[in-house]
């Protein structure tokens, strides 16, 4: 009997420092990406300072330039994903388009109250980071559209990584 017990303390000391590397790689991946990402906006941005905020923040950069403060919020998604806004504080990723149906559990993007309430922005840019396959938003309970870069939502910029030089030029 003991025997077993030491065997199955060991395997969860076991899975418990995997699950731990596997969250280490996971945030040192997010710090990279965020640091990226506001390498980006120095160069849209020059001269302003860029500040990085907690990942887990609701914006993780702040960069102000001439007294304009911008605000950005990184939403992780894949290529193959899709970004909505499903109305003014509920921003979703569907991770699988081809299967979804109203029955599908999506996943809410937290902070998203919070980015809206922000006043004192310039302007307010929400980044999906890498990609997406698009970024829509609900009109009504069935009508959409496909959002472009130089839309604004609730004055909130909604894009793609990609996109980010867009809005700059827009200016």
């Amino acid at each position: 009997m003991w025997d077993f017990l030491t065997k199955l303390g060991i395997a969860l000391i076991v899975l418990g420092f995997i699950a731990y590397l596997v969250s280490l790689i996971i945030k040192t991946r997010q710090r990279k990406d965020i640091l990226l990402i506001s390498e980006k906006i120095k160069s849209l941005l020059p001269e302003s300072e860029v500040f990085i905020e907690n990942l887990n923040y609701f914006y993780q950069i702040k960069a102000v330039k001439d007294e304009k403060t911008f605000f950005f919020k990184i939403v992780y998604s894949r290529e193959n994903h899709e970004f909505i806004i499903t109305n003014t504080n509920k921003w979703i990723v569907n991770d699988n388009p081809k299967q979804w149906t109203r029955k599908t559990q999506p996943i809410f993007i937290r902070g998203a109250q919070e980015f809206i309430n922000i006043n004192e922005a310039e302007k307010k840019v929400v980044i999906v980071y890498p990609s997406s396959k698009r970024i829509i938003r609900y009109l009504n309970e069935s009508d959409t559209v496909i959002v472009k870069p130089q839309d604004k939502f609730l004055n909130i910029h909604f894009l793609k990584f990609d996109d980010l030089e867009k809005i700059f030029k827009i200016q």
